[in-house]
Order: structure tokens, then C-alpha cells, then sequence
């Protein structure tokens, strides 16, 4: 039985990504595999093919390491992403991905209003009726019963002593978090 995580792209403290090559990867501790698209659900377990036509690896990359050791390996190549506006990314439909590159204005909705000021990467998780809402975007949970407020993720601390040198510099004004892969992808292929 192998674990489903999917690897969203937040930027750390300093702007920088680790881009991995698919958005998906499956891991029982031992050997992991990368999946493109997501497997069928059924009740709280996922149900991949075992032809997947992907090759099951023993020894971990870098995202498989942080993953199962929770450390940046020397393994690691990031990216610098510069982001100008917020961005976010669904997980589903009640768990969010947020960035927010400068100081925001931002209310949540849920039976009153909160009033907070962001700045950084957050991971969301609205309850069932709730909302959250910028000058730009607007996420509303109608649907979903949940538990839970937004809250800052937990921002992997960079090892001095392990190189980590940036690849590339991305300034964009915002993007779909889901489409760096592809872009990154295009990057690569064409240097």
C-alpha cells in the first residue's frame, strides 16, 4: 500500500520552489513513484493501476526525501519564483494553497468577519458556509462539512551547509500553481 500525496508549488521565506517533475507522487516509505494525474477515489483510499507505466524508484529524489525525512538533500535544485499578485490553488474542495507576496487584506467569513493581514505561503482549509475574500480573489466553501481555519504552513528550514543554488528566476505577475510544472517542463527541454 503506497501513500497519495499531491505536491503543490509554495514558495518558501525566500521565494524559492522546488518544482517536481509531476504533480503527484505515491511513496510506502521504501520506493515511490511519480503519477501525473490523480487516481480514482473510493471512500478515504485511492485506487491507482499498477501498470501506470511509470518506474517505481528505491532510492529517493529530492521531493521523495523531503517527503519521508522532511529535509532539503543536496539533491535539491529550486527555482526563485517572484510573484507579483496572489495566487492560490484548489486541493479540493474545502483545502486551498495560498500565496500572498506582499502584506494583504483579507476577510474570512464564517458565522462573523475576521479581519488579518497575510504575507507568505498558506495552506486554507474552510468549513462547510465559509469564505475567504481579497481585493482579487473570492473562495467559498458552500458545500463541504470540515473543521478547521486557515493557517501558515510549516516553512522547511534551508541547511546553510547544503547548496541550493537557484536555477532560474521567474518573475510573473501570478499563475495557475498548477501550470508551473508545464512551464518548467518547456524551460528545461529547450535550454
Amino acid at each position: 500500500m503506497y501513500n497519495l500525496y499531491k505536491l503543490s508549488i509554495l514558495p518558501n521565506h525566500l521565494n524559492q520552489v522546488l518544482i517536481p517533475p509531476y504533480p503527484y507522487i505515491a511513496t510506502n516509505g521504501n520506493d515511490y513513484v511519480y503519477i501525473e494525474a490523480e487516481c480514482p477515489k473510493l471512500s478515504d483510499r485511492y485506487l491507482c493501476k499498477e501498470d501506470l507505466n511509470y518506474h517505481i524508484k528505491s532510492s529517493p529524489d529530492c521531493v521523495a526525501a523531503l517527503i519521508t525525512v522532511q529535509h532539503l538533500t543536496a539533491s535539491c535544485s529550486t527555482v526563485t519564483l517572484v510573484l507579483t499578485k496572489q495566487a492560490m490553488e484548489k486541493l479540493d474542495d474545502a483545502h486551498y494553497s495560498l500565496v500572498f507576496p506582499n502584506e494583504t487584506k483579507v476577510i474570512l467569513s464564517c458565522g462573523r468577519n475576521e479581519y488579518l493581514n497575510l504575507k507568505g505561503s498558506y495552506l486554507a482549509t474552510l468549513p462547510t458556509n465559509c469564505s475567504l475574500h481579497t481585493g482579487d480573489l473570492t473562495i467559498v466553501n458552500a458545500n463541504n462539512e470540515i473543521n478547521g481555519q486557515p493557517m501558515k504552513i510549516l516553512l522547511t528550514s534551508i541547511n546553510n551547509s547544503i547548496p541550493s543554488p537557484s536555477l532560474i528566476v521567474l518573475r510573473i505577475s501570478s499563475i495557475d500553481l498548477k501550470s508551473l510544472h508545464n512551464l518548467f517542463n518547456k524551460y528545461i527541454f529547450n535550454k
